[in-house]
């Protein structure tokens, strides 16, 4: 009968510690889940041993154009980064450092060397700029479909 009493708590302790450890997984997914929903403020960074890296969530503070330079603001440190060589894109289209603006979220890919702390960036992905490629070319639409009106009331006129 003690045997059985004890088997009884032995089982009600075994359901309790694995709800407890299911439900701070489930917890721990929700949380990931809720991280990646906002993929443009997401921070990470990955870092080889051989200095090369890939970041995001990097944030724009400040463009010099004059100098290839971007300042900008990750994790809280703030840092000038020479862009010159790197391939910069936005939108899925090849972008100058003309179309970036302070607050544009950023992921990249480079090279930090450790001895010198030179960081050389191969690649830069303007995130914020989705939005303004789209709405640019809207507007380079419109710009067309009036020229071609333009074109047709002439035409008519040649035509009367």
């Amino acid at each position: 009968m003690q045997n059985l009493s004890n088997l009884k708590i032995a089982i009600i302790f075994s359901i309790i510690v694995l709800a407890v450890s299911f439900s701070m997984v489930a917890y721990a997914t929700n949380i990931e889940k809720d991280d990646f929903k906002k993929s443009d403020e997401s921070r990470s960074v990955t870092m080889k041993f051989n200095g090369n890296f890939i970041v995001s969530g990097v944030v724009v503070n400040s463009v010099s154009t004059s100098t290839n330079t971007l300042n900008v603001k990750f994790y809280g440190f703030n840092h000038d980064v020479n862009v010159s060589g790197a391939k910069i894109i936005g939108g899925g289209q090849r972008i100058t450092l003309d179309d970036f603006k302070p607050g544009d979220v950023l992921s990249g890919k480079g090279n930090f060397n450790e001895n010198t702390r030179v960081i050389v960036v191969s690649k830069i992905n303007n995130l914020s700029f989705r939005g303004r490629a789209t709405s640019s070319i809207q507007a380079r639409i419109q710009e067309l479909l009036n020229l071609i009106r333009q074109l047709e009331e002439k035409l008519k006129k040649i035509g009367q």
